[in-house]
């Protein structure tokens, strides 16, 4: 696409928009330098990973970019062998570390759900040793810290330690009864790095030192006293090396950086086009944008479109856009536009051309609707190219334009033409107008056009191919209604918008009387066409509108409906849960009662076997009223060794080994479990949802499924004895239902009060089989393993 081309259809306005939607520096010089893609592959890729973003941002907000400073200034430094960046400035580039850092977690943690995103996030590069070396070695006021080396360490604490001294000798000369009498202030100044005490000018003669500076004034005189001297020029030397060893630091960190360069300008363009691809997104969901969909037959369907610029300049003045319904069936290639002046045709023929170069730049429409195809091309001719340097006028500029689109053919184009055929004799016009989209035409180029030639309107009518689209002009007021009309060409209305601006009544009259019959007969005509065409609007509207009606009553009463069974299977739910609680509370209140371990395990066996019936009675209930057949008597599946499937009334689902007879034999997360055959069925396969410990419910009925652990372990780490002893005692139960082997229990170090109590709740619990603390390179003292019982 030419520069032309995009300044022609303000292409850059809204890349404009999209620059401040950017949050990065990159991002924004990225945003200014989009451009359209001319491959329907590519096109189509960058618009789902849009429509993806706008999801993300919809769901989990937009990615952790933070606050970026421009880092490409940097990195042009960092290009130079042996430069040194300043304090502040790697503080900067640590900044752009840490943000790619976050972006990446980020997006790493929803890669599943968004993977397009991730096809990028994943090209940022890991510089996590290279932050958590230089982290925390520079201040936010830019300091080089003290732990940034021992030697820097040593030298500031050995700074201390001598102004502490030359303090406290400051002290003891400033206390002498003559040097009080001297002093001009009470406080210690410092001049050329050494500590100096204010003394009275015309006192100087009384007091020994060294001179340091005078006062503006001259009233007061800068002195360090000889008993100073050693240690202020101890402390210069040492502020020396300090001075040294940060050098030093800084061009180590410099180099550091300067290594990873090529690292570090990956990761910039790489959260550049990550910041775009959010903007592009937030810029979609402020103009209610739509996805375009691809069209592969040529055919152009916008619905409810709307100019993005004009749009936001009229909300600016408190007014609204009317969106424009604009189509161009598959096998058409020319239309043609019509209507008065300032009734809205080169807006039409701009919306089309700038939609195009959005929906090829990745970006989200403005519309209801969209269905475009890709152009390799996208040409205009529209307003006035007069050149005065090139002595060309508005005539020879146009045909000049439009030479170089004929020469430069490549289709499929897009050519939008605006007021072909004006700007010569009107006989002439016509006949190089109709020549002109001919041509383009006939060599697979689409041609959008607008023009007031009645000829141009005809060949429109009667050329295969070509659609007429008129802008709705309001009869009643002689005002444009900016609505686009398909089918039908449109009346100029000359002379009525002339009449409406008070032009003399002599020169309408006069205007009248020399516009041909034939004319006054195509204007009726047009006239007629176009009052029988709002006539159908205003129909068809009133019909849509009576559907919707119609629509709305019957979702009304079907959501009654369903939200009176949804009652009755509620009823049903609470009360085999209410059911299910009652038998686990009697059980739970009988097995504390217990306290010998065997006694206790049996009873939890117990408990098993009454759930089990409930679960059975509970499908029962389920099936009396929703009519579900049961599945005794039914023909027991064909289980396949290595068939995944679902153990009804014990929540599982595991991998089939063998099947003999009514039994089969299940892998359960590394176990084997037999369980007849009737209650299996292959994953997937059935056709309501499985509630709580495998009930099988009807649609719209749920259970909260007895939670599994998903893992071997539970960290105790900042609980209190109570919750960590509540939380390992029902971890154990969900183990052993699960039948995990062995586990782990990470309570830390700390006192040892914790420790000893789960210590003593493992030796008394059911569960256990042994425990034993873990090797020094699986947590040592701050982990338990736990072994439970088979």
């Amino acid at each position: 696409m030419i520069a032309r081309v995009l300044e022609d259809l303000e292409f850059p306005a809204v890349l404009a928009l999209l620059r401040a939607e950017t949050v990065t520096p990159p991002g924004g010089v990225l945003a200014l330098t989009l451009t359209p893609a001319l491959e329907p592959a590519a096109v189509a890729a960058e618009t789902l990973r849009t429509v993806e973003a706008v999801e993300h941002l919809t769901r989990r907000g937009t990615l952790p970019f933070g606050t970026l400073p421009d880092p490409e200034p940097l990195l042009a430094r960092l290009g130079v062998e042996a430069s040194v960046l300043a304090p502040l400035e790697i503080l900067d580039l640590l900044t752009l570390l840490q943000a790619g850092r976050n972006v990446k977690g980020a997006a790493a943690e929803s890669r599943a759900e968004f993977p397009r995103i991730w096809d990028l996030a994943g090209d940022l590069p890991d510089l996590g040793n290279l932050l958590r070396f230089l982290d925390g070695k520079i201040s936010s006021s830019g300091e080089v810290l003290d732990h940034a080396s021992d030697d820097l360490r040593g030298i500031r604490q050995q700074i201390q330690e001598r102004t502490r001294r030359l303090n406290a000798l400051l002290e003891v000369v400033t206390a002498r009864p003559e040097v009080a009498r001297s002093l001009q202030d009470t406080f210690v100044s410092i001049r050329n790095e050494r500590h100096v005490i204010p003394i009275r000018a015309e006192a100087r003669s009384a007091f020994q030192g060294i001179v340091h500076g005078v006062s503006g004034s001259g009233a007061t005189v800068y002195v360090e006293p000889l008993e100073t001297v050693d240690l202020n020029n101890e402390i210069v030397t040492l502020r020396e090396l300090e001075m040294a060893e940060v050098k030093r630091l800084l061009q180590e960190y410099s180099d550091l950086l300067r290594g990873r360069l090529a690292e570090l300008r990956m990761l910039t363009r790489t959260l550049a086009r990550l910041d775009l691809l959010m903007a592009k997104a937030r810029l979609g969901r402020s103009m209610r944008g739509t996805r375009a969909e691809p069209s592969a037959a040529g055919e152009v369907e916008l619905r409810g479109a709307r100019h993005p610029l004009v749009e936001i300049s009229l909300r600016s003045q408190g007014a609204a856009l009317a969106p424009l319904d604009i189509s161009l069936p598959a096998g058409s290639r020319v239309l043609m536009i019509s209507g008065p002046n300032t009734g809205g045709k080169t807006v039409a023929l701009k919306t089309i051309g700038l939609l195009s170069l959005m929906a090829q730049s990745g970006l989200l429409v403005p519309a209801d609707g969209a269905r475009l195809p890709v152009y390799r091309r996208i040409s205009v001719d529209i307003g006035d190219h007069q050149s005065i340097s090139d002595r060309l006028s508005t005539f020879s500029a146009r045909i000049k334009t439009i030479a170089d689109i004929a020469r430069d053919l490549n289709p499929p184009t897009l050519i939008l033409l605006d007021e072909i055929g004006t700007g010569t004799d009107p006989e002439e016009g016509v006949a190089l107008g109709t020549a002109i989209i001919d041509y383009f035409r006939t060599r697979g180029a689409t041609v959008v056009a607008t023009t007031h030639l009645e000829a141009l309107k005809a060949y429109a009518a009667s050329t295969p191919g070509c659609v007429n689209a008129a802008m709705e002009f309001d009869e009643a007021t002689f005002a444009p209604t900016y609505r686009l009309v398909l089918g039908i060409p449109g009346r100029s209305n000359a002379l009525e918008i002339a009449e409406r601006l008070d032009l003399p009544t002599e020169i309408l009259t006069a205007a009248r009387g020399l516009r041909g019959h034939s004319d006054r007969l195509i204007a009726d005509y047009l006239a007629r066409l176009q009052s029988l065409s709002a006539d159908l609007e205003t129909r068809l509207r009133a019909a849509t509108e009576e559907r919707t009606r119609l629509d709305a009553e019957r979702a009304a009463l079907e959501s009654g409906f369903r939200d009176k069974e949804a009652r009755q299977r509620q009823a049903i739910v609470a009360e085999i849960e209410m059911a299910v609680g009652g038998i686990r509370e009697e059980g739970e209140r009988y097995l504390e009662s217990l306290k010998e371990r065997e006694v206790s395990v049996r009873m939890r066996r117990e408990e098993a076997k009454a759930a089990s019936k409930l679960r059975t009675e509970a499908r029962r209930m389920i099936r009396s009223v929703t009519r579900e057949p049961d599945r005794k008597g039914m023909e027991a599946p064909d289980l396949a060794p290595g068939t995944r499937v679902v153990v009804d009334g014990m929540g599982l689902s595991g991998t089939v080994e063998s099947a003999q007879g009514d039994r089969v034999v299940i892998s359960v997360r590394g176990k084997r479990v037999t369980v007849p055959r009737q209650d299996c069925h292959p994953e997937g396969g059935s056709s309501v949802e499985t509630g709580a410990r495998g009930l099988r419910l009807p649609a719209g009925v749920t259970f909260e499924r007895h939670p599994v652990p998903s893992e071997d372990e539970i960290r105790l780490l900042g609980l209190s004895v109570e919750e960590a002893l509540e939380r390992v005692d029902k971890f154990l139960d969900d183990a052993y239902l699960a039948s995990l082997s062995q586990v782990r229990l990470i309570h830390g170090v700390g006192s040892g009060r914790l420790k000893r109590a789960v210590g003593e709740m493992l030796a008394g619990h059911p569960h256990v089989d042994t425990f034993v603390r873990a090797p020094s390179d699986k947590g040592g003292a701050g982990v338990t393993i736990v072994t439970l019982r088979p």
